[in-house]
């Protein structure tokens, strides 16, 4: 019988599953490869001039195939990083396709492929969180981002940086992640004078920099109370997460 009374407090600290999106080039994949003894299961061709161990991801069974691999052989790797978690998607949408008959998800009426397609989300997100939970590997996914309108119940619409993936797709990753970073450079506005009583505003750049907790401009958010802002580096994350978790 359970003794409630010998039931005490206990805080477990596993390693992160981290998703970080912003535009192309911002520094993602950097951030990713400097994590623990990184390996990258590469989709798109974003790893030139980085110097890290990685394998070609050609289809959604190749990445099955990759995560068994990292389950069930002996190795030396930390982390696995998923770059992008939007090629990841058509990868996946193909998937789909193939196996319903048809040449595009969209051939699939009603929605339905889409809906199909979190099936295969569902297999790959429970192989990554496996890989924390039985090897104890920090996972870090890296997206692209889209500005999308958001519908406000409570505000008027506005318009917001989202995951650029699907939009049930998105949500499932937003919520299996312990982490939603936003990367991007920082910019600092002044007004100069333009002459004729006129001013004109001047954008500085203020750095990239990590956005880890939601505004209305961009998606984010984290489960260990991390600061609002972070240097986009992994070092700084790591740090914060350790002070933190």
């Amino acid at each position: 019988m359970l003794e409630l009374n010998k039931l005490k407090k206990d805080k477990q600290v596993r390693p992160p599953l981290v998703t970080i999106y912003g535009r192309p080039k911002v520094g993602k994949t950097t951030f990713a490869v400097s994590a623990p003894s990184p390996i990258v299961l590469a989709i798109e061709e974003g790893l030139d001039g980085v110097e890290c161990v990685s394998t070609k991801i050609k289809t959604y069974q190749d990445m099955i195939d990759a995560i068994t691999a990292l389950h069930e052989q002996d190795h030396e790797f930390k982390t696995v990083v998923i770059d992008s978690a939007d090629w990841l998607e058509s990868l996946i949408h193909t998937q789909v396709a193939e196996e319903q008959g048809v040449k595009s998800i969209e051939d699939i009426g009603y929605g339905k492929g889409y809906v199909l397609s979190l099936n295969l989300w569902r297999e790959v997100l429970s192989g990554l969180e496996s890989l924390r939970n039985k090897k104890g590997m920090v996972v870090i996914v890296i997206a692209h981002d889209h500005v999308k309108r958001y519908d406000d119940p409570m505000h008027e619409s506005y318009d917001r940086y989202e995951l650029k993936l699907h939009a049930k797709a998105g949500a499932l990753l937003t919520e299996w992640s312990d982490c939603i970073l936003f990367a991007t450079n920082k910019v600092h506005t002044r007004k100069e004078d333009a002459g004729f009583n006129k001013k004109i505003a001047k954008a500085k750049d203020g750095g990239r920099v990590l956005y880890t907790t939601e505004t209305p401009a961009f998606v984010a958010g984290n489960r260990y109370g991390l600061p609002e802002e972070l240097p986009l580096a992994w070092s700084e994350f790591e740090e914060a997460f350790k002070r933190k978790g």
